[in-house]
């Protein structure tokens, strides 16, 4: 009985702590810094490219010309923006969104007010 809670309690741990982003040769990444004037203020720089996997959680980082070690929580994806015309698109689909919204909204309120 307790082998068999054992088990199940090794399973849950090592479930939730598994890491959860995985990087590849050549992805881009962002690395958390520290700025230049604090040094315990911390910020998203980059995006560097990862140059090989050291282990499970390491990785080695391209930054500005050497070759650093870094851990897997210190590193996130880097996703490249898209084009400016798709963002207009975009930025119009959604303007367009909300302004029917705001009407269906004050169709409604005017109609139980009157």
């Amino acid at each position: 009985m307790r082998q068999k809670a054992q088990k199940r309690y090794k399973h849950c741990y090592d479930w939730s702590t598994r890491p959860r982003r995985k990087f590849e040769v050549g992805d881009l990444v962002l690395v958390l810094l520290p700025t230049n004037s604090n040094k315990l203020l911390m910020q998203w720089k980059g995006p560097y490219r990862v140059e090989e996997v050291a282990a499970t959680n390491d990785y080695r980082v391209n930054v500005a010309g050497k070759t650093k070690t870094f851990h897997i929580h210190l590193l996130k994806k880097f996703h490249q923006r898209q084009n400016k015309e798709t963002q207009e698109k975009r930025t119009e689909k959604g303007g367009a969104f909300w302004k029917l919204l705001a009407q269906q909204y004050w169709n409604q309120v005017t109609t139980k007010t009157a």
